[in-house]
């Protein structure tokens, strides 16, 4: 349930905020939440697997924070200079 609340998250942000557009540009972390929650889908779960890609999607985020804000924080000095 973790998963799926953090994956409809960052969906509604990066498609409802003007900071939005700076989480994720690529898709790779919700690409990853999608991947474990398939994986917890399946008959028999590798959850060994699972809590890899989890671990991986959490410390994806923490960085995607940074990434966010110094790229907001880009484009505005870029704005400011024109």
């Amino acid at each position: 349930s973790a998963l799926t609340a953090l994956r409809t998250d960052l969906e509604s942000v990066t498609h409802t905020t003007p900071q939005g557009k700076f989480w994720d540009p690529s898709g790779e972390i919700r690409k990853q939440m999608d991947a474990a929650l398939l994986l917890l889908s399946s008959r028999e779960p590798d959850v060994a697997k699972i809590i890899s890609t989890s671990e991986w999607v959490g410390l994806r985020l923490e960085e995607e924070i940074d990434n966010a804000r110094r790229d907001e924080s880009q484009q505005r000095r870029g704005e400011q200079r024109r």
